[in-house]
């Protein structure tokens, strides 16, 4: 696992000019893309996930939006699963700029009937949008865990209304399961989802001599 150095948002910054990276600071990497990064978040982070999870634009599509403790939270649970397993949700940062763009997740799913199963996720801040990040911050974590993990299938869950985010998937490769009705206890009023499912050996046949 590489390490970045990185600097957090500074609290008086606007999110709209994101988290800026320096030398004081180094960073976990989980993986990179051509363009991105994975880091492991930090406490300094919380202003990021607070512009991401507390917003209703952000969250429009994944119930109510959430409180600033439940932002700052999900740093907590995401690092515990990275000490415990040495991977998990984190940061996104484009590397061009030194800026974080979103975040993205890499957990073990708790939707019912695929328990057993790795789930991603990905959230990108809408400055950062219509620049194909989220396919290729999917894509890389989808990656990590076939490659790295030696997940077998990986699984993804998609408000059936949020378009751009279920054409990500349908382009990976994943195969929709259809709607499925799932009370989310992380996600208040999210209880309507598409599933998509990636077995292992469909990603290995689709990424042959890529």
């Amino acid at each position: 696992m590489a390490l970045t150095p990185a600097n957090p948002l500074d609290p008086d910054d606007h999110h709209d000019s994101a988290q800026r990276l320096s030398p004081r600071v180094e960073r976990e990497v989980l993986f990179e893309t051509n363009r991105l990064q994975l880091v492991r978040a930090i406490p300094a982070d919380i202003p990021h996930f607070v512009a991401i999870y507390c917003s209703q634009e952000m969250m429009a599509h994944l119930g109510r939006p959430f409180s600033e403790d439940q932002a700052a939270s999900r740093i907590d649970t995401w690092n515990q699963q990275w000490s415990e397993l040495g991977w998990g949700g984190g940061v996104v940062v484009d590397k061009a700029t030194s800026v974080s763009i979103g975040t993205a997740k890499l957990i073990l799913t708790k939707l019912p009937d695929y328990i057993g199963s790795h789930e991603v996720g990905y959230m990108v801040l809408p400055q950062h949008q219509g620049k194909c990040f989220a396919s290729e911050i999917a894509a890389g974590a989808v990656r990590y865990l076939f490659e790295r993990v030696r997940a077998q299938r990986v699984v993804a869950d998609v408000h059936p209304d949020n378009g751009p985010s279920n054409r990500v998937l349908e382009k990976l490769g994943f195969l929709d399961q259809g709607v499925k009705n799932y009370t989310q206890p992380d996600f208040a009023g999210y209880d309507r989802q598409r599933i998509w499912l990636l077995p292992q050996e469909k990603w290995e046949a689709d990424n042959t001599n890529k």
